[in-house]
């Protein structure tokens, strides 16, 4: 048997990916692995460095060509630190001081941090949790405001700056990651964008996962040699809490006879804010977040999953944290 403990969009909460962390290495149990599913960033800029980006600009603008990609180059570099300094580099001597294996992969608010977590991300790469084959794609095919796209006011004049392409934000493409799912044939799947109609309720019910992943699925189904497990995250409101008309609570899958596949969804571990596009302000915030834990064979076929809350304190602070709390414990 082999344990892993799994949370996504943690959102720049590099606490609440520490507290999950703990939590984890406290449990002692043996075999156990940590998997983040993406989107660990949520400000991959400060609000200064952009505004230097846009004046900078429109000056490049009128000089030349080069002074333009000059001040790309300044920006995208001032960005990346930034990033790195304050979430990422945190995030991954967290992961690496707890003593087990981790594996990461990047969302929709990520650059493709090789260069931060190397051959722990698993983004278009396989690894082997026991004996399972593992495949990781991260990205997906929408993206905040602040990140996939921006305008700032400068001099009068509108500067639009694609941030998603200046700051690499991980591509998604649903070919790609069906092709890659074809070719490596995994037992299981981390894949930061659910698949269709599978852990990828909206508030609203509508269901925004892609059809790549749902497609291999019934494909191994129909061949009966099913996907095991599918990992997910990006979609909040289809995590444990359920908050969606269809009250999808972090777990679903598909059923064909004795077959079945598994697809999970952690809901996002940070305490999640939204971000006003413009100043990079928090605008709504949600106290707490969740995580999970899954039990699998060695062969990767889940047979329980436990989900958790990190539950705030009962004080004016309702962003710090008080004891993590068992949601409910779901077997296979």
């Amino acid at each position: 048997m082999q344990t892993l403990w799994i949370g996504s969009d943690v959102h720049g909460d590099v606490d609440a990916l520490e507290q999950m962390v703990r939590y984890a290495t406290a449990q002692g149990v043996r075999n156990s692995r940590l998997v983040v599913a993406g989107d660990l960033s949520l400000r991959a800029y400060t609000l200064d460095q952009a505004n230097r980006y846009a004046a900078e600009s429109d000056q490049a603008l009128e000089d030349a060509p080069d002074a333009f990609r000059g001040a790309q180059t300044a920006f995208k570099s001032a960005a990346r630190d930034h990033n790195v300094r304050n979430t990422l580099g945190p995030m991954k001597t967290i992961l690496e001081r707890s003593g087990m294996p981790f594996n990461v992969i990047p969302g929709n608010y990520d650059h493709n941090f090789t260069d931060v977590f190397g051959a722990a991300n698993l983004h278009l790469a396989s690894t082997r949790f026991g004996g399972a084959k593992v495949f990781g794609y991260g990205g997906a095919d929408e993206g905040p405001g602040h990140l996939w796209g921006n305008k700032f006011v400068w001099n009068g004049i509108d500067v639009r700056i694609d941030m998603r392409k200046l700051l690499e934000i991980c591509p998604f493409d649903h070919d790609e990651l069906y092709g890659a799912l074809v070719r490596e044939q995994p037992d299981i799947a981390i894949v930061h964008n659910p698949p269709l109609g599978l852990c990828d309720d909206m508030f609203d019910g509508n269901n925004v996962g892609t059809h790549a992943t749902r497609k291999f699925m019934l494909e191994r189904l129909h061949a009966r040699r099913p996907l095991k497990l599918g990992i997910s995250g990006h979609v909040h409101e289809a995590g444990p809490n359920g908050n969606n008309p269809h009250h999808v609570a972090g777990i679903n899958g598909l059923v064909e006879g004795a077959l079945k596949t598994v697809v999970v969804n952690p809901g996002n571990l940070g305490r999640y804010a939204m971000i006003n596009k413009d100043t990079l302000a928090e605008v709504r915030a949600f106290p707490y977040g969740t995580f999970i834990r899954v039990d699998c064979e060695d062969d990767g076929t889940p047979r329980a999953c436990e989900q958790y809350s990190l539950t705030p304190q009962t004080s004016l602070n309702t962003r710090s944290f008080g004891a993590v709390r068992q949601l409910r414990r779901v077997t296979f």
